[in-house]
């Protein structure tokens, strides 16, 4: 059997309310291929936070209508209030190393970030100096 038929196989209807609620945070330029990629090797329902319909998919978050939420560091920035109003089982930080500036805004807005369980990925841990580890770490 092919394999797009196995996967819609598998399926479950969707629960009305998410019990456990995932926020990633990723560049722009790969925010749509986690999507993707969620799509592709998951059965999980997928917002976007981003551009001009993200008020919209801001509410459905808010109400447990998804499982994963996908944004961007900007968006992270803007909606941080609504965001830290809601409890993350997880936040899932791509591209890691864009906190490793202490004084940096991104990096403070990442640390007021709530939850309790951080996963940062990032192929470029140490760039310059150990502070910059640190600060990543220290997140």
């Amino acid at each position: 059997m092919p394999e797009f038929l196995l996967r819609s196989l598998k399926k479950e209807p969707p629960l009305s309310i998410a019990k456990k609620m995932f926020l990633i945070v990723a560049p722009l330029s790969v925010l749509y291929n986690w999507r993707d990629e969620l799509d592709t090797w998951g059965y999980f329902r997928v917002t976007i936070l981003h551009g001009n319909r993200k008020d919209n998919e801001l509410i459905r978050v808010k109400q447990r209508k998804c499982e994963i939420a996908l944004t961007t560091y900007e968006t992270l920035r803007l909606c941080l209030d609504d965001l830290n109003s809601l409890e993350w089982s997880a936040v899932i930080v791509d591209e890691a190393h864009r906190i490793k500036n202490p004084k940096a805004r991104v990096t403070e807005v990442m640390k007021a970030l709530k939850c309790n369980v951080r996963i940062g990925l990032t192929g470029t841990i140490l760039q310059n100096n150990m502070k910059e580890l640190w600060c990543v770490m220290d997140w």
